[in-house]
């Protein structure tokens, strides 16, 4: 059988439900109506954006910003996404590159080989280096314009800016062209909500009302079921008992990325796993990922990671201010208030449209508990 069950970008059959975000994207694609996509690490934001894109049978590049903080680098990754878009916009040679040159003032442009064949290599010229997204922005529009195309660029883990030393010439460029172009369809995706909260939600930031907002949550029980008994019967004929997928659930909390981990290693399982085996499975999974949740951990304050173990072993926290609550973590209602924030900042509890509190990691809840 082929692997469905994996750690990276899923495509084809690997990927599971999201129609409703699909067919939104699409809209927006379709509209020009440029998409803002958040959720914690490891939802599948990356997955569901390349997902609608491909649908969308247009040209598109993907500009990946994760962990990419310095501007000559930043810069550098525009120019490789926006020289594999043109590449889908016009066939590679010696004339195409005349033409990109007559509308890229600020380019020197040449061939290459990438992943997929002929792309263009696109290097800055121009002294002011703040210049230069902008200016490759609306040569992009331009060339699009001329031969009568429309393209997506989808710019992955957009906060990252914030600390490159150019994020306001970066923003401005890029509401410059966003607001300008009938052409480009902007699809941007980030993960720190506190960051784009900075980047999207200031009134004095370029960004702000640029985007559709998209929240991205976790996958139902029901959708899950669906897709995993799809192959428990191809690979062992028959689905697996409501009790062994209550108990996937369960563990992995329906987190995208530990939910494909998990079933990873069960559907590796010459048998139709059990209860047993699922958590054994499981407790191989928070083996490995331990040293990496551990790593989350370690800018907290003793008391700060007293309150998040609390929090772990808690059942439907919804008054963290509660004498009951404070009386165990043995802080004030304030410094429980400061500490949720802190924590909240930083992506690992997250609180629930009915009030309750969760640690957004489950493997994290697991060593905690």
């Amino acid at each position: 059988m082929t692997k469905i069950f994996n750690r990276g970008i899923v495509f084809g059959e690997g990927f599971c439900n999201r129609t409703q975000e699909t067919q939104q994207l699409l809209a927006n694609v379709n509209n020009i109506t440029h998409t803002l996509l958040i959720s914690p690490r490891r939802y599948g934001k990356t997955s569901l954006a390349l997902h609608a894109v491909e649908q969308a049978k247009l040209p598109y590049a993907h500009i990946d910003l994760f962990m990419k903080y310095d501007k000559e680098v930043i810069i550098e990754e525009f120019c490789q996404g926006v020289g594999c878009l043109l590449a889908k916009i016009i066939s590679p040679g010696e004339k195409a590159i005349r033409i990109i040159e007559s509308l890229f003032k600020n380019l020197k442009v040449a061939l290459m080989l990438g992943d997929k064949g002929l792309e263009f290599s696109l290097t800055p010229v121009v002294t002011k280096k703040q210049d230069n997204i902008k200016l490759l922005l609306l040569g992009v529009n331009d060339l699009l314009i001329k031969h009568k195309k429309h393209a997506i660029i989808f710019i992955d883990e957009i906060q990252t800016i914030t600390e490159s030393g150019v994020s306001d010439e970066i923003e401005a460029s890029l509401r410059f062209v966003a607001q300008k172009t009938q052409n480009i369809s902007f699809i941007f995706s980030g993960s720190s909500r506190h960051l784009l909260g900075k980047i999207f939600e200031d009134r004095s930031r370029p960004f702000y009302k640029l985007c559709q907002r998209m929240d991205l949550q976790r996958i139902g029980d029901t959708h899950y079921k669906k897709f995993i008994n799809k192959f428990a019967r191809k690979k062992w004929q028959q689905n697996l008992k409501d009790e062994e997928l209550r108990e996937i659930f369960y563990l992995t909390k329906n987190h995208s990325y530990y939910l494909n981990i998990l079933c990873e290693k069960l559907f590796t399982q010459a048998k139709i796993p059990d209860l047993e085996i699922i958590n054994e499975c499981w407790y191989l999974v928070c083996q490995e990922e331990q040293s990496a949740v551990a790593k989350d951990m370690e800018f907290l304050t003793p008391k700060q990671k007293h309150l998040l173990s609390e929090m772990a072993k808690a059942i439907d926290l919804k008054e963290p201010t509660g004498k009951a609550f404070i009386d165990k973590v043995n802080l004030t209602p304030r410094g429980v208030s400061q500490a949720i924030e802190i924590l909240m900042k930083h992506d690992l509890i997250e609180k629930l449209p009915d009030g309750s509190y969760r640690i957004i990691d489950p493997v994290l809840e697991y060593w905690l508990q």
